[in-house]
């Protein structure tokens, strides 16, 4: 006959329930509904008992099931605390109609839980089944507090304190929490795992969600072996934290029978980990997306995969890194290829908000030329473009006209240094006296001026101011590295050698400091000072735009080269007067690296990420399928991605397909200037260059519709694993890959 989905999801539960309750004729079967109560005998859904805790300190026998109602919601953890036999697993599942049962350890509070303490500080104590030692993360609406270090500290908007001797919670509000910030969410299970298997074998675990943790959401350790995790979603949610693993695997010994059906392991900072030494573990129909770094890490070479879809995992860079591991896992066929598109209910809770940059006209000679010819691509397309000048060389001064040009048709014109020097690299040149006539020679250099002692050689004598305001700069051009190195040769007693990594424009007065150094017996490598050169270069920039060219934005914006940043050179970039830059070309989760939106973007380290060489070599629908990943994590985690290229980089044609992926994925392209000035007009957590925002979309819905690159991808397991994460039967409507089973509006036959 036929029935729609809502009624197929109740014949396949009711299914389910007798298929546990009939596992053997001596086992028992016990129900956990959080409106029971541990004093009941937990043996019948009229009688079941309340907590994890109570199940955690129990003792079951093998063939023994434990039923956890749907639509309960428990914030507390589960450690299964017996083993059962081969052939007679302890089984826990899922009971009853509606979602399944969820493990979190998001606590929400309501308006009446709170009470002002004094003036702005308000407080709640939290009550839950388990103690709270700990408490590392605090959501206020969608967008993730400031932990102080005393209840005296909070001062601003969103600071909390949490006194693990009282289990108060304090935070900052003019008014109650709630009605200020729309909510206010602590997530209570630090550092826990909400289902830790630990020495314990014959277990087998299925339908349960777990959400909201900053530790594990399945941990394997220990002895345990025979295991069996099926048709469970692992969702951290919890950003910043390295700690959030979906499925962590590491048994002390070499575990052969362990296996993961119709598992997801989303928005974690890894999907799936394995380490330890086990012998055989598999994975099938199971998914990772969006997971911070990557989405299954394999340290043991025991682990096959097959059947699965990794996709879009990876936040530090624009590139996704989905699978990884030392010696890493074994592919065991009929994966879904790498940056396939999902197609899930809806990705895009931020908006997903791109740059693109054209970076070093005024470095070399035909940059300005190849992107005069891809403008018109842009304009017809109506794509922003941002433009990163490099303002240090003769060319660049020819070059005004056209920088000038490119302002005022609307182009978005960046700085990107004066010499375009890659800051990581030190050395500058190394000399070496070679003259006879010199009984010493020694070298200084103090207070930006340059010292060569040579008692008899006067060829080898040099006292050079390298100060900007030198008066020799101009007759001898010693402002500049290689006019130095070249001045030194002319010499005849020096052999100066320039180091190839080093930019001849570099200014000289950066040369760091050298105390009588010996020049004679052997060469010496002369250094840049770091920080002297990264504040000329940043100033000088600046000072030279807004020398040469009129109309430019009033926030300015800085592009570094190569992509290097570091806590000293923002705060240079701050200093200099630069509203904002493109930063480093790796995010981290850290106070001192790019984060995402909940959390704080720095506004002086947007992440960038160059088409080379990775969008490169790739054909169309590979090169579309990359830019729709980037596009994916952008929208899931509000991570703003600056896309950069160079000359002859990209073709018009491979432009063309990335600008248009771009639009039809849903991108929010802007400039630079843009991206900034947006930034700005968020939320800036106080004394630093961080601002939030928050949620501008619907939820992260991962679940499949019905052109899913999952639907019906996945293969056909034992009748044990036959239904899905809510109950729906796959026999009836394809076994797909991850928790989920794709159910159209209306069904098919059912009996």
């Amino acid at each position: 006959m036929k029935v729609n989905a809502t009624r197929a999801r109740f014949v396949v539960v009711c299914a389910l329930q007798l298929l546990l309750c009939c596992a053997g004729a001596s086992a028992a079967t016990y129900y956990v509904d959080p409106a029971g109560s541990n004093g009941n005998d937990g043996l019948s859904p009229q009688t079941p008992w309340r907590t994890l805790l109570k199940v955690g300190i129990s003792t079951f026998q093998p063939g023994d099931v434990i039923l956890f109602k749907r639509d309960g919601v428990w914030n507390e953890w589960l450690t299964p605390p017996s083993s059962g036999s081969p052939g007679n697993l302890i089984k826990f599942d899922a009971y009853g109609n509606g979602r399944p049962p969820e493990f979190t350890g998001r606590y929400t509070t309501s308006n009446a839980q709170w009470s002002n303490v004094s003036g702005n500080v308000w407080q709640i104590t939290l009550t839950a089944t388990q103690p709270i030692p700990q408490l590392r993360f605090v959501q206020f609406g969608t967008i993730w507090g400031n932990v102080q270090a005393s209840q005296a500290s909070l001062a601003h908007s969103r600071d909390w304190f949490y006194d693990s001797a009282t289990q108060n919670l304090y935070v900052y509000s003019s008014a109650n929490p709630v009605n200020i910030y729309r909510s206010v969410t602590p997530i209570i299970l630090s550092g826990q795992s909400l289902i830790n298997i630990n020495n314990v074998n014959h277990v087998q675990i299925q339908h349960i969600q777990l959400d909201w943790y900053d530790g594990y959401g399945v941990q394997v350790q220990g002895t345990s072996d025979h295991v069996w995790l099926a048709n469970i979603s692992t969702d951290s949610q919890v950003p910043n934290a390295t700690v959030p693993i979906g499925f962590y695997v590491h048994p002390d010994g070499p575990a052969a029978d362990i296996h993961l059906y119709n598992t997801d392991a989303h928005r974690n900072y890894v999907g799936y980990r394995f380490d330890g030494a086990p012998s055989a573990i598999e994975l099938k129909n199971c998914r990772a997306y969006a997971n911070r770094t990557y989405g299954l890490m394999d340290n043991t070479g025991a682990v096959t995969y097959s059947y699965c879809h990794f996709y879009a995992n990876n936040l530090a860079t624009g590139v996704s890194t989905d699978v990884t591991g030392t010696p890493g896992p074994i592919n065991g066929g009929n994966n879904i290829a790498a940056d396939m598109l999902p197609n899930i209910r809806g990705f895009l809770q931020y908006p997903a908000r791109i740059t693109l940059t054209y970076d070093d006209p005024g470095l070399v000679d035909g940059s300005h030329q190849y992107i005069q010819s891809l403008l018109p691509l842009f304009q017809r397309k109506s794509i922003p473009l941002s433009i990163a000048i490099v303002t240090g060389y003769a060319l660049s001064q020819q070059l005004v006209p056209t920088f000038q040009s490119w302002i005022n048709a609307g182009w978005d014109v960046n700085a990107h240094s004066v010499s375009h020097q890659y800051f990581i690299y030190p050395n500058a040149f190394t000399l070496q006296y070679t003259g006879t006539a010199a009984s010493s020679v020694t070298l200084a250099i103090a207070n930006k001026h340059l010292t060569i002692t040579a008692p008899g050689d006067p060829n080898a004598q040099v006292n050079w101011d390298l100060s900007s305001s030198g008066t020799d700069l101009v007759p001898t051009g010693l402002d500049t590295i290689g006019a130095m190195v070249y001045t030194l040769n002319q010499r005849g007693v020096f052999i100066a050698t320039q180091d190839p990594n080093l930019k001849t424009v570099v200014k000289s007065e950066d040369l760091a400091d050298v105390v009588s150094q010996d020049i004679k017996s052997a060469p010496y490598t002369l250094q840049m000072d770091k920080s002297r050169l990264m504040t000329d270069e940043l100033g000088w920039t600046l000072a030279w735009m807004n020398a040469n060219l009129t109309g430019l934005p009033t926030n300015r914006v800085y592009v570094y080269p190569g992509s290097y940043e570091d806590a000293t050179t923002e705060g240079i970039a701050v200093s200099a007067g630069y509203a904002g830059a493109r930063g480093s070309g790796t995010m981290q989760p850290s106070p001192n690296a790019s984060t995402v939106l909940g959390t704080g973007i720095n506004i002086q380290n947007i992440l960038s990420q160059g088409v080379a060489p990775n969008f490169q070599v790739t054909d169309d629908g590979q090169l579309a399928n990359k830019i729709r990943a980037l596009v994916f994590k952008s929208g899931v985690w509000g991570v703003p991605f600056g896309i950069f290229f160079h000359m002859n980089e990209l073709s018009e044609h491979q432009a063309s397909v990335i600008l248009d992926t771009l639009k039809t994925s849903g991108a929010t392209l802007m400039t630079n200037t843009q991206l900034v000035n947006y930034l700005l007009t968020t939320q800036q957590e106080i004394g630093t260059t961080y601002y939030v925002d928050s949620v501008s979309g619907k939820p992260v819905d991962l679940r499949p519709v019905g052109a899913s690159t999952s639907m019906n991808a996945g293969t056909v397991l034992t009748t044990e694993f036959k239904y899905d994460l809510m109950g729906a039967d796959r026999t009836l409507f394809g076994w797909s890959k991850g928790t989920y089973e794709y159910v159209p509006e209306t069904a098919g036959n059912a009996k």
